[in-house]
């Protein structure tokens, strides 16, 4: 009888996580930082900046997990989807905000002014913070999201 009474209870624990865990949308802003793969001074200053903007400017969103960074090598052979989905020329330095709903890309923002900036730290940092700054989401209306993620299939 214990035991029967402890399964209800797990059971209906169990069905409160699930119709709680319905309700809380996931929303997650991901940058990556696009880069040729080539092991010089400019590709290391570029994503050592670029995550100094971030972690400086964003340590909440990071810390809760609704923005993080990847440097992602684009002349791997496994990442070449990335240049094809973003249309990232090969040779090319970009920065990618993808808003991810759900775990579901929603809107995609191509930062194509990190080579020329990369120049001048101070502009660089300040171009990647405004940029995300508009980007990360507060909220989502929820029209929004399913209009724009029936549209967005990608396949990965």
């Amino acid at each position: 009888m214990l035991k029967k009474l402890l399964s209800v209870i797990c059971g209906w624990g169990l069905m409160l996580s699930v119709a709680q865990a319905q309700e809380v949308t996931q929303v997650r802003t991901m940058v990556y930082y696009l880069n040729p793969g080539y092991n010089s001074f400019i590709t290391k200053k570029i994503g050592r900046m670029s995550k100094e903007a971030l972690t400086e400017n964003f340590p909440t969103n990071i810390e809760r997990g609704a923005l993080e960074f990847e440097v992602i090598n684009t002349s791997l052979p496994e990442n070449k989807y990335f240049m094809k989905h973003y249309k990232v020329g090969v040779g090319e330095h970009r920065i990618i905000l993808s808003k991810l709903y759900n775990f579901k890309e929603v809107d995609v923002l191509n930062l194509d002014k990190v080579w020329p900036l990369s120049k001048d730290e101070a502009a660089f940092k300040e171009y990647i913070v405004d940029q995300v700054k508009d980007f990360v989401p507060k909220s989502i209306p929820k029209d929004k999201i399913a209009a724009k993620s029936a549209a967005k299939q990608y396949k990965f």
